[in-house]
């Protein structure tokens, strides 16, 4: 990214509307801002990263204060940055929340922060937090991301050079995009403990088969099978399977044993149920052959009987076939004649009636006759009547469309009426909706507005949210760091003791040296030390001196003690770190969220507190005395009492918690502030949403209200110019109307049918009344001569029927004779008639119908063919029962019953033998199966579990390095090499930044730790025992080599122009003009450095400069290239 222009309004110092031409610094080199302090150099580069990312530079800024002292009321605070990116142009506007003159009427208002981004192809992202969202894509990097690397912030130069391994891996993750190697490492894990779950839960599966083997009660392995079933070790379960495989043998060897048992006795129990059938046949012969009997002794007693009935049989067959016959022909021609009879009686009658209603008729037919002349008159006038019937018609026609044209008068002038009802109707209504449609004029706009609002609040809940997450952090982190630091002074103070025990043995010791060697001294030899041969004054042996084995001893306990003083202190600065850096992001946040005060940090207190210990410790130590020191005392006495530092740090410690509880009281005010406002905005946007809808259909109602009005208006002009032409069809109707009636008979047609019917009817009824009279004379004429015909014809047959009836009466008493039902003197002409009338009796009580005829006769064959059957029955049976006895089936049923309990018993053996193989063998069949599965998972178990604790660093005994951290660490390695090209030269060849390669504790992650090699010395050094001017150089070399490296790799990420805020006051003349140098080499390549400083000698070395003047009407800018 790199700057073309800078517009700030009321911004900052800044009066009215200021523009900063970066482009006129031309494409790369340095350039100065100059000024005073306050006059808001500074503030150049809070209107960059603002503008961006909607913060400032520092930490220490918030943007609530970024409008201006100097601002009129109804001045807008905003900033312009156009800026390039991949060499295309991007536009982005961006203002804070501030109070400004309401622009009707008075009193002030609240501008919401809000935000605009114009991308190269004129498309446009609006709203505060989309558009730092788009930022922050489109560049690669975040706000604090931004600071490390492009925008060096006045006060936070050590932040990327003190940054603890996590925090380094988190800006490494988003700049070289190692995010996706923590991804394998994770899913790794997850492969690894998911394969890992799979063992376990094949292991549990094969418990739970192993716990459902059979074993029968007397079996000798089940006491171990219980056993094992109560402890369930999976460790066991091949001893178990070992088990397995002998239950398996045994019930195999059972069960067949089971299975020939049987198969014997089905054998025996299928010999017994043929021997049980047998007897049951015999018995049931033997039975069948007594019933036999006693049913043919029965069917004797009714031999007698049968004979009568074959008799009656013969007699009766006699009557029906050759009697019956007779008689039938002789009562059908009685019948005839006497029915002959009747009909002429009848005949002879009714031709006496119709010749006298003949006579009647003829009279009626010849009256009828007389009044014919009339009928041929009516039809006359009948169709000349008809004829004029069709001018009617057309009368009719004309009076039928004159109506026709009347209804449609009538219902164009309703439908004018209603659609100008209507039409007055809609216009009131268009004016309402169109007054309802103005109210929503603003409604696009207020809703934008809202949904601003809403943003901010949900992020506002967010980063209050997080702030009380920081605020117990601290709280815990803080505990951790006193605990520490009382660790460290504790430690501290047991080295001095110790080093103060070495020094006094060690003088103790050389002391008593020279005491023996002066002991060997002899006079006029010379002295090995001075080389004198006089001795005046030699040392004596004092006594009470330490050996060199105890000086040893004391030297060792120095040196374990000074181990452990380092190792406090390590853990102690880097808590302190950890905490300050918590403290310093918290007065950030709480500053932006909570408004509050930060003249004070709060890490600045803490430091306080811990500065105010560590006099404690040294105080404490200068209090001992030398009889302390000397009695090895000292852990009794560093119990002492409370100075005044102890108090000092207490307080100041209560401050610090004080304001950290104040901080989360505030922050959960505010949050239930926020969270009431936001439902307030919801209830608003919900609003908004309803406002909407009605406003659409509103818009809609309007459009089909102009329709509607614009088909009424054209409706209505069709209709009153088809109303015209009707009224003028109406006027020629009626002349037609007065010319058709004119000639007419009668008024309408309905009386000219009604006449013309009258006459129909009265000629119709003469014509049937004559029609009917000659009809029913005819009739009367036919019928008279048809009774004749009959009456003579009947009695002709009379005379023959009576023959026919003699004739069969003689052959019926034949017939009776024939069968011998009668005597032969009946057939003669004196026969006695009682005579007759016995014969005939006794013929009609053997007469049954042909049913019970053939009744009599089955009944006669049935009795025959029963006892035929019988004696052929009894015939058989004697034969198959010839030297049989009656079986005992009881006893055989028992024996049946004895084999069939032998073989029950048999089959639930064989079947609880059978079921408890089964089982076993499925068991044994599952756990070998679970068994395979388990060498295939534990085996990719154990590839998975290397691989996965390789990667994420948790290898027992080797570095806790991740595969993220090791990539990482390449790119370090890269990073401060770069910086070492300019550390190394800044340092006059002392320092260079070097990656700690060894952790001191292979129990914590570490990759990116940074220390400093010092050639001087030849040793290693702590990156945080630099001076303040050697930091600021590795600083500063660390970031511009990250910045090379970004460049280098391409990873999507381009640092056109970089920005350095103070710092520079620290260097010494030499020191500068290095660090100049080192800036001016990173120009090459088309970057641009700028340079904030008020140190004079930059202002003489940099040409290009933004002067900044400070005044009592707001700072002023002015540019020198």
């Amino acid at each position: 990214m790199k700057p073309i222009k800078l517009v700030m309004s009321a911004f900052g110092p800044f009066r009215g509307v200021v523009e900063v031409p970066f482009s006129e610094l031309g494409s790369s080199g340095l350039f100065l801002i100059n000024g005073d302090t306050g006059a808001g150099k500074t503030t150049i580069f809070d209107a960059i990263s603002f503008a961006l990312y909607g913060n400032a530079s520092g930490e220490n800024r918030t943007t609530d204060s970024f409008r201006s002292d100097y601002a009129d009321e109804d001045e807008q605070t905003y900033v312009e940055l156009t800026f390039l990116h991949r060499k295309k142009e991007y536009i982005v506007w961006r203002n804070p929340n501030y109070r400004r003159s309401k622009k009707r009427g008075s009193g002030t208002t609240e501008e919401k922060p809000n935000a605009i981004l114009t991308m190269p192809d004129g498309s446009v992202i609006a709203g505060y937090a989309p558009v730092t969202e788009a930022v922050t894509d489109l560049l690669g990097i975040d706000w604090r991301q931004y600071k490390q690397i492009s925008m060096i912030a006045q006060g936070e130069f050590l932040e990327l050079l003190t940054a603890d391994s996590n925090a380094r891996g988190l800006i490494f993750r988003k700049v070289f995009g190692t995010q996706i190697y923590d991804s394998i490492q994770k899913k790794l894990k997850e492969l690894s403990n998911k394969l890992k779950y799979q063992c376990e839960d094949i292991d549990k599966r094969i418990l739970q088969f192993l716990d459902g083997i059979s074993c029968s009660e007397g079996n000798v392995s089940k006491a171990a099978i219980d056993e094992w079933k109560k402890v369930k070790d999976i460790n066991q379960a091949e001893k178990m399977m070992e088990l397995l495989s002998v239950l398996l043998e045994e019930d195999r060897a059972e069960y067949h044993t089971k299975k020939k048992e049987n198969e014997h006795l089905n054998i025996e129990m299928a010999k017994k149920a043929a021997e049980y059938t047998k007897a049951e046949q015999v018995n049931r012969l033997l039975a069948n052959l007594k019933q036999a009997e006693e049913d043919y002794q029965k069917l004797t007693l009714t031999a007698e009987e049968m004979k009568r009935e074959e008799e009656r049989y013969a007699l009766t067959e006699k009557a029906l076939h050759i009697v019956k016959p007779a008689e039938d022909a002789y009562l059908r021609i009685k019948k005839e004649a006497a029915n002959l009879a009747a009909d002429i009686g009848k005949g002879k009658e009714e031709k006496v009636r119709l010749e006298e209603q003949l006579k009647l008729l003829l009279e009626e037919y010849r009256q009828k006759e007389a009044a014919q002349p009339r009928v041929s008159e009516l039809t006359a006038q009948i169709s000349r009547q008809r004829a004029e019937l069709i001018k009617y018609d057309g009368v009719a026609e004309q009076e039928k469309q004159k109506a026709i044209l009347e209804e449609k008068k009538q219902k164009l002038e309703k439908q004018i009426a209603c659609l100008t009802g209507r039409k007055a109707d809609l216009t009131k209504e268009q004016t309402e909706k169109q007054a309802e449609q103005d109210q929503y004029v603003n409604l696009d706009k207020d809703m934008v507005l809202c949904e601003n609002q809403l943003y901010q609040t949900e992020n506002t809940i967010k980063q209050l949210n997080k702030l009380l997450t920081d605020i117990r952090n601290l709280n815990t982190e803080s505990d951790v760091l006193f605990r520490v630091q009382q660790d460290y002074q504790n430690a501290e103070a047991e080295y001095r003791y110790q080093n103060q025990e070495y020094l006094e043995m060690e003088a103790r010791f050389f002391r008593e040296q020279a005491g023996i060697m002066a002991s060997n001294l002899e006079a006029g030899k010379p002295c090995p030390v001075c080389g004198s041969t006089e001795h005046p004054s030699k040392a004596a042996i004092t006594g009470g001196a330490p050996s060199e084995e105890e000086l040893k001893h004391a030297k060792a306990k120095l040196d374990k003690a000074h181990k452990a003083m380092a190792a406090t202190g390590t853990k102690s600065e880097n808590q302190r770190t950890k905490v300050g850096m918590l403290a310093d992001a918290l007065q950030e946040n709480a500053a932006v969220l909570l408004e509050v005060d930060v003249s004070v940090p709060t890490s600045d207190v803490i430091e306080l507190v811990i500065e105010i210990d560590e006099e404690t410790a040294a105080g404490r130590d200068t209090g001992k005395t030398d009889a302390d020191r000397n009695t090895g005392k000292m852990d009794a006495d560093r119990n002492v009492e409370k100075t005044d530092a102890d108090r000092n740090a207490e307080n100041s410690l209560e401050k610090v918690s004080k304001r950290i509880a104040d901080y989360a009281d505030m922050a959960r005010l505010k949050r239930s502030q926020i969270t009431a406002l936001q439902g307030e905005l919801e209830q608003r946007k919900l609003q908004f949403l309803q406002d909407q809808k009605r406003r659409k259909q509103c818009f809609e109602r309007l459009e089909e209200i102009k329709r509607t009005l614009l088909i009424f208006e054209e409706t209505l002009t069709d209709h009153k110019e088809h109303l015209s032409r009707i009224m003028n069809e109406l006027s020629q109707a009626d002349g037609t109307l007065i010319t058709l009636k004119k000639d007419l008979q009668y008024g309408t047609r309905e009386e000219a049918e009604n006449a013309i019917k009258a006459m129909e009817e009265e000629r119709n009824k003469l014509q049937s009344e004559y029609t009917i009279a000659e009809a029913a004379y005819r009739k009367c004429e036919l019928s008279l001569a048809n009774v004749s015909a009959v009456l003579k014809e009947n009695e002709k047959k009379y005379v023959l029927r009576r023959k026919e009836y003699n004739e069969a009466k003689e052959g019926f008493k034949q017939k009776l004779v024939q069968c011998g039902f009668a005597e032969n003197d009946i057939l003669e002409a004196s026969a006695d008639a009682e005579r007759i009338k016995a014969g005939l009796k006794r013929y009609q009580s053997n007469r049954i119908s042909e049913d019970d005829l053939a009744a009599l006769r089955k009944s006669i064959d049935l009795y025959d063919k029963n006892r035929e059957s019988l004696e052929e029955k009894i015939k058989q049976l004697k034969s198959d029962t010839k030297d049989q006895e009656e079986k005992d089936l009881e006893q055989i049923a028992k024996e049946q019953e004895a084999l069939n309990y032998r073989k029950t018993e048999c089959e639930e053996q064989s079947n609880r033998i059978y079921s408890r193989l089964k089982n076993n063998e499925t068991i044994d069949k599952q756990v070998e199966e679970q068994k395979k599965e388990q060498e295939k998972v534990r085996r990719d178990y154990l590839t998975y579990s290397d691989l996965s604790k390789t990667a994420n660093g948790e290898l027992t005994g080797k570095s806790k390095i991740a595969f993220e951290q090791y990539v990482q660490a390449f790119y370090f390695d890269k990073v401060i090499h770069e910086a070492n090209k300019r550390f190394y030269k800044m340092s006059n060849n002392q320092y260079a930044l070097m990656r700690k390669e060894d952790p001191s504790n292979l129990r914590s992650p570490t990759g990116l730790e940074l220390e400093v090699m010092d050639y001087y010395t030849g040793k290693p050094r702590s990156i945080k025992s630099l001076s303040g001017g050697e930091s600021f150089k590795a600083a500063l070399s660390l970031a511009l080599g990250l910045s090379d490296v970004i460049q280098s790799f391409a990873g999507g990420i381009e640092v056109d122009a970089m920005f350095v805020d103070e710092g520079f006051g620290s260097l010494d003349s030499d020191s500068l003009e290095q660090a100049i140098e080192t800036l001016n080499s990173l120009t090459m390549g088309n970057r641009l450095v700028g340079i904030i400083s008020h140190v004079s000698e930059l202002k003489d070395r940099i040409d290009k400069k933004i002067l900044i003047e400070k005044s009592m009407e707001g700072s002023r800018l002015k540019l020198v290239t």
